[in-house]
């Protein structure tokens, strides 16, 4: 039905020139979150663009192109992050498995094909944060600010082509950035501990391109078109449903399946608070923490099932692009480990393997708290490639 909609959508900006919007039989145009709820917003702005730029609405084959060429310019990107970054060889190995990144792990026109390059645009993201200049002696300049305006481009747009893969990517910038303001406490150059203002305003830039991307665009729209947002329809995914629904293993003591409704109806509130809103939102939210404050122990034990679950997953689809990869990448670990003995790694390096491992957890995480299925966590294997690599 979302790609439906995205096509709807782009049928109206052929008639009205009007982004993110759907139009009315009446003539009048309403906000696209009025009919597609609880939707990434990523693939209705291509849409909108596409029909914008040719004059015509886009069609399943198009989308189908669209997503191909969206998942090569993620991986393209990250290697030339890496590359430019130094890691040369790193971005030579990610360019050897690009069969399972270009055309996606489910080629079509819909969101999962994309995943991919939901994962690969926020890894750039936490690379380049992983460099920003933050010491006192550094010069800042330019650089400091184009690379966190570009950190933040990639880290928005990567929640708006799957939520969940930006707010993890939000998650490993923050892990680096806390390194890395504790390895400048070390070095004497955080005042009395306090957090530099370079990593606070990295921090602040890096939660308003994730938490505000969409509701940003929705406001850019309304000043753009004059066209109100939604007051009762939810913006984009939250994740509270997917923690409620989470538990949904066979045999949970609380009876809960994955269906959206049926969460509804289990807390209680089917017939009181309107689907795909704030307040239906809320009632699964809170449903879930009484569950996890009640029974931890159940919740532990499920979390531990899904991880072991999402790692089968991940290496159970193999395929050729894949083995080369990794035997190319155990071989030079082969001949790097020995010679790297002779040496301390530098903080950068460490820094670069924090990234890159976390990364691959954060694909992991989505399936321990989600479920293990492979269009959720299908760049863990590729995720996984990236840190051998590194």
């Amino acid at each position: 039905a979302r790609v439906s909609h995205w096509i709807a959508s782009s049928e109206c900006t052929v008639q009205t020139g009007v982004l993110l919007g759907h139009c009315l039989h009446t003539g009048q145009v309403e906000g696209i979150e009025n009919v597609s709820i609880a939707d990434d917003r990523g693939h209705t702005l291509v849409a909108n663009i596409y029909a914008l730029v040719t004059g015509r609405p886009m069609a399943l084959r198009d989308l189908v192109v669209a997503n191909m060429a969206i998942n090569a310019a993620a991986l393209f990107a990250a290697a030339l992050t890496l590359f430019l970054l130094g890691w040369k060889v790193s971005a030579l190995l990610l360019l050897l498995a690009p069969n399972n990144v270009v055309p996606g792990p489910m080629p079509g026109a819909d969101a999962p094909a994309t995943h991919m390059a939901a994962f690969l645009f926020a890894l750039v993201a936490t690379l380049l944060i992983a460099r920003i200049p933050i010491a006192r002696s550094e010069r800042a300049g330019v650089r400091w600010l184009a690379l966190i305006v570009v950190a933040s481009v990639c880290l928005a747009w990567a929640t708006l082509l799957r939520q969940p893969y930006g707010q993890g990517g939000f998650l490993v910038a923050l892990l680096v950035l806390a390194l890395r303001w504790r390895q400048s406490a070390r070095r004497g150059e955080a005042f009395l501990g306090v957090v530099p203002w370079r990593i606070g305003v990295a921090a602040a830039a890096l939660t308003l391109a994730t938490f505000y991307a969409t509701s940003g665009l929705f406001a850019l729209r309304g000043v753009l078109y004059d066209v109100a947002r939604s007051n009762d329809a939810i913006e984009s995914h939250g994740i509270s449903h997917n923690l409620y629904m989470g538990l949904a293993v066979p045999g949970n003591p609380w009876g809960i399946r994955w269906d959206d409704s049926a969460a509804l109806s289990h807390v209680g509130e089917a017939d009181r608070v309107q689907y795909g809103s704030d307040d239906h939102y809320r009632s699964l939210r809170r449903g879930y923490f009484q569950i996890m404050l009640s029974d931890p122990l159940t919740i532990a034990q499920i979390y531990s099932g899904k991880l072991l679950e999402s790692v089968i997953e991940v290496s159970r689809w193999s395929k050729d692009g894949h083995k080369v990869s990794l035997a190319v990448a155990f071989s030079l670990l082969l001949i790097a480990v020995p010679a790297g003995r002779r040496r301390k790694p530098s903080m950068e390096e460490i820094t670069m393997l924090v990234v890159v491992w976390a990364s691959f957890g954060v694909v992991l995480l989505q399936g321990v708290l989600a479920m293990p299925w492979h269009q959720f966590i299908s760049p863990g294997k590729f995720a996984a490639i990236c840190g051998f690599a590194v």
